[in-house]
């Protein structure tokens, strides 16, 4: 498969795994995700009049938990949509350039394995909250630097190779 397929196909591929997240978090999540938080808040206001500090601390703490969740939540489909364009506009960009096909394909599969593992590493913050999701978190952002930045890095040789050929030539 070459490296235009994979960008466009990959590219998509996260583009519409954001707008269903998107629709998944809109439609089923984010209400109940508001609805725990406000009676969260509410316990909370109400055992502290009540004199019962410790309650309102644990409805507190609970609040700041389904927070996190939530905002970790919501930026999935962000992510997802980061991964899809960084996918996609190199695929734009290196179609007018004499880019080498290998190159292309390798930076493009970074991007696109590290949108999907940041987005699973979200999936796995929120469903089990375990240490191993930040693990996804690093790794997918690693993966996302190094297909941008290796993108970034060959644009840059290649313009300076080619200034100093066409110097030489002119």
């Amino acid at each position: 498969m070459t490296s235009q397929r994979i960008s466009l196909v990959g590219g998509l591929l996260l583009l519409l795994l954001s707008v269903l997240s998107g629709i998944v978090y809109d439609c089923l999540l984010m209400e109940e995700y508001h609805q725990e938080m406000v009676y969260n808040l509410e316990m909370a206001a109400d055992m502290a009049t009540k004199g019962e500090g410790a309650l309102a601390s644990t409805y507190i703490r609970q609040f700041g938990v389904i927070s996190e969740v939530n905002n970790i939540e919501s930026r999935i489909q962000t992510v997802l949509v980061l991964a899809g364009v960084m996918t996609l506009m190199p695929l734009w960009l290196t179609s007018k350039s004499g880019f080498s096909e290998r190159m292309k394909r390798i930076m493009a599969l970074f991007i696109i394995f590290g949108g999907l593992i940041l987005a699973t590493g979200g999936l796995l913050w929120n469903l089990t909250g375990a240490a191993v999701a930040y693990c996804f978190f690093v790794a997918g952002y690693g993966w996302l630097l190094v297909g941008g930045f290796g993108y970034f890095i060959y644009a840059v040789l290649f313009v300076w190779l080619n200034a100093d050929i066409n110097a030489k030539r002119g």
